[in-house]
């Protein structure tokens, strides 16, 4: 096996927002739906309104550990907004939603069992001879990063699968930025495969994550919350950028001078 599809009509991790095309391969003795690990789906009465315990936020250099946040709201719709008694935390949306899902790809791509989606229409996609040669070097690497292709004549490519973390993402997207990545390979020398495959899978979470400018319901915010809080690996996005910025209450009474 390498991998696990989707049952038909099973949403998407994440927020649900993006009804997945997906076909039950197994219809004449259909099983229990798989469920994504480590993915909590959304609980319509999971906290009360306006609540999220966190027991800690963690950075590389230090750990900030408070009992009890209250999620505030959302801020320019780009911006999760949290209070304690002590503390203001200003949460970068896409950049924590960006982290968890490059960590699910590493992680079940180090287990051998990414995930997939099968496509209820297979996408077929016309490549260049040159883009063809790599897509057959590298055939049996791309499979093992979720994607199920195959030759449909010529210069076209038939996608048949995609992996579920991804399937919010134009199928051909995927695989053009899979090519753009081995083709470099060729270039650089000396390269190791476990970095090209960590960049592949910065670059699709950065594409697939939620983005700025984007409303939430409160449910959606404390579904990401609940995320980050089960990962406790959001410092940071894959690309270098910080996931949240914290300011004491001493802080924000200097601002106002009130000390």
């Amino acid at each position: 096996e390498t991998g696990t599809t989707l049952a038909a009509g099973e949403p998407l991790p994440l927020f649900g927002k993006n009804v997945p095309r997906t076909t039950n391969n197994h219809a004449a003795n259909p099983g229990p739906p798989v469920a994504v690990a480590a993915e909590p789906a959304i609980e319509q009465d999971a906290s009360p309104a306006g609540r999220s315990d966190h027991p800690q936020y963690s950075l590389a250099e230090e750990r900030y550990e408070s009992a009890e946040m209250r999620l505030i709201g959302q801020l320019h719709t780009s911006y999760l907004l949290l209070e304690d008694k002590e503390h203001l935390l200003i949460i970068d949306q896409h950049a924590a939603q960006e982290r968890l899902l490059y960590e699910k790809l590493k992680k079940q791509h180090a287990e051998g069992g990414m995930v997939r989606q099968t496509l209820l229409f297979p996408v077929v996609v016309e490549v260049s001879a040159e883009e063809l040669q790599i897509v057959e070097q590298f055939g049996a690497d791309m499979e093992q990063l979720g994607l199920d292709l195959q030759h449909f004549g010529g210069e076209s490519l038939l996608i048949k699968e995609v992996p579920a973390l991804l399937g919010a993402l134009e199928p051909e997207a995927i695989l053009r930025s899979l090519i753009a990545r081995f083709s470099e390979r060729n270039t650089a020398k000396g390269r190791k495969k476990i970095d090209r495959v960590e960049e592949v899978f910065a670059e699709m979470a950065c594409k697939a994550a939620i983005k700025a400018n984007h409303s939430l319901s409160r449910i959606e915010m404390e579904h990401l919350l609940q995320q980050m809080r089960a990962a406790d690996i959001f410092s940071h996005c894959p690309h270098g950028r910080p996931v949240f910025k914290r300011f004491s209450r001493s802080e924000i009474e200097k601002w106002f001078h009130r000390t």
